[in-house]
């Protein structure tokens, strides 16, 4: 009976073997949302160093595999046959990170278009007719996580978000692809094989990723707003921030008074957390909108200073004193308009003579 039940078992894991690459992808991505920890710690940017070591070098091995110039050894085979769950694990622990570093960094548009860019690719390798060209998406995944790693790293070396980096990051990762292929090409692998699996798709993904850097899509990581309210009053007592605000408790999705009663010398407050690594110091913008005529018409721009390395994020306001009654938003921008996060709000006029109850925040 127990032989029968675990045949029984080994027909259904090799009817869903096809699956088990993207179990290991989602594996590794789950693992990494679990243990996150901020941009800028020591011992993340070294685990990512360590993956993408790795996930590197077993594509490669995997690659001189498959055309004849390498065998594992007697010792490695037996580990060897996990090698492409090994990859996808690692992979998608990486993902998992950048992933999650975008969306914290961004509304949430951009974190879902680079996400469901990530699930298809990924789908799309699953696909049977493609399974000899496997290596082309093994090396597309690989390719944006090494680019998204330097695009973190390098405004923490530099201590500012700028286009240089964004630059810098694409060159230097079209560069360590240059050096694989050459050395691959000296290993005895057809150039032309090479151009076609690594050099395209790298280089066609720069181009994506600076199409979307230039139309503003991509976010100004690693920039990320922690917090984001809209409120009637603000004190500091000590170090902290005493936010007043007046909705309904039964209104807890909103941040402070996103349905915004204004009476007669009311002034509309934007309370922002941003959190930014301890060597960044960056000019961010608070873009005032109002809907009006079918389209947001812009109100006012203003701009603070931010310095990182407060671990729940710079703390600062701006106030609005000029405002109508109607719909209303603020987006967050870096220095070059790149967007942060941003927040909605109604501004309806209140001709109350009662006190307003008021509630607080504290921050």
């Amino acid at each position: 009976m127990i032989t029968k039940t675990y045949s029984h078992f080994q027909l259904h894991l090799k009817k869903y073997q096809y699956l088990k690459p993207a179990l290991f992808f989602l594996t590794g991505f789950l693992f990494d949302i679990l243990t996150l920890s901020d941009v800028d710690n020591i011992s993340s940017i070294i685990q990512q160093c360590v993956y993408i070591v790795i996930a590197g070098l077993l594509i490669r091995l995997s690659f001189l595999e498959a055309h004849g110039l390498w065998q594992p050894s007697l010792n490695i085979q037996k580990f060897w046959r996990y090698q492409n769950e090994i990859i996808h694990f690692l992979l998608g622990g990486l993902l998992s990170i950048y992933t999650i570093f975008y969306f914290v960094s961004s509304s949430l548009i951009v974190s879902l278009f680079f996400l469901f860019f990530m699930i298809g690719v990924l789908i799309f390798n699953e696909f049977s007719a493609i399974k000899t060209r496997n290596f082309i998406f093994k090396y597309l995944l690989y390719f944006i996580c090494l680019l998204s790693f330097f695009m973190f790293l390098l405004p923490l070396l530099a201590g500012t978000v700028n286009p240089l980096s964004f630059y810098s990051a694409i060159l230097i990762t079209i560069m360590l692809t240059f050096l694989n292929f050459k050395d691959l090409s000296r290993k005895g692998l057809p150039k032309n094989v090479l151009i076609k699996q690594m050099i395209i798709p790298s280089i066609s993904l720069s181009i994506i990723f600076s199409f979307l850097y230039l139309a503003k899509i991509l976010p100004p990581v690693p920039l990320a707003a922690k917090y984001m309210g809209i409120y009637h009053s603000i004190k500091k007592i000590d170090n902290q921030y005493k936010l007043g605000y007046t909705r309904s408790r039964w209104r807890f999705w909103q941040s402070g008074d996103q349905t915004f009663y204004a009476r007669s010398g009311d002034k509309i407050i934007c309370f922002v957390r941003v959190f930014a690594p301890g060597t960044i110091e960056q000019n961010i913008k608070f873009r005032w909108e109002f809907y009006q005529a079918g389209e947001w018409i812009m109100s006012d721009n203003i701009s603070i200073n931010i310095q990182g390395g407060r671990e729940r994020g710079y703390r600062g306001y701006v106030t609005k004193s000029n405002f109508q009654e109607g719909e209303w938003r603020v987006k967050l921008e870096n220095e070059d308009g790149r967007e942060i996060s941003r927040i909605y709000f109604e501004v309806k006029t209140d001709n109350s003579s009662e006190i307003p109850e008021y509630k607080y925040n504290y921050h």
